[in-house]
Formats: C-alpha cells, sequence, structure tokens
C-alpha cells in the first residue's frame, strides 16, 4: 500500500515552567505533511455509541519528524497522542478527543 502525504496537520508541544510560583504553560505548533489512516465519520458514530472519545489515526513519512509532541490537530480539531507506532522509517500516530 501506497501512502500519500497530502494532508496537514499540526503537532502541538507542550511546556510547562513555574515563575514566582505561577504555573506557565506554553505551545509550540509545528505544520506536517501526513497520511490519514481513520474514517472520521464511522469512528465519530461508533463512539458515540459506547460513551467514548473520538480516535483518529496519522501516519507522518518520517520517524524524525515526531519529537515527542503530546497533541496534535487536525482540521481545527484537537486530540491528544495516546499512541506511536513505528512503520519503517514512518511513524504511526493514535489520537484522542474527548466526546462531544
Amino acid at each position: 500500500m501506497r501512502d500519500d502525504f497530502n494532508e496537514v496537520c499540526n503537532l502541538v508541544a507542550v511546556a510547562e515552567s513555574s515563575i514566582d510560583g505561577l504555573l506557565t504553560v506554553k505551545e509550540t505548533k509545528r505544520i506536517v505533511f501526513c497520511a490519514v489512516l481513520t474514517d472520521q465519520t464511522s469512528t465519530k458514530s461508533e463512539a458515540g455509541k459506547y460513551g467514548v472519545g473520538m480516535e483518529l489515526k496519522i501516519k507522518l513519512p518520517d520517524i524524525s519528524e515526531y519529537n515527542g509532541e503530546k497533541f496534535f490537530e487536525y482540521n481545527n480539531i484537537r486530540y491528544e497522542v495516546i499512541r506511536t507506532y513505528r512503520d519503517g522509517d514512518m511513524l504511526e500516530i493514535n489520537g484522542l478527543r474527548g466526546v462531544e
């Protein structure tokens, strides 16, 4: 199977720091090309039936593009990275978002 990396998503890194006892959170977003591996429509309806979050799987063309980011955004929807799988030089990322 040939993957077409013609979709775009944001990888979102989160850095927390404490300044004078106040917690600050800084997010950094990077745009990367990806392939979407999940049919969003069927996944959303199945997830809603069981009261669980919607899962989306994406694949990056090279494992070096991923730096341990905690979230990714696709179509302006944020997903928490729950799993990553190496596939040769590529990386599959599974993301989860809450129930709407």
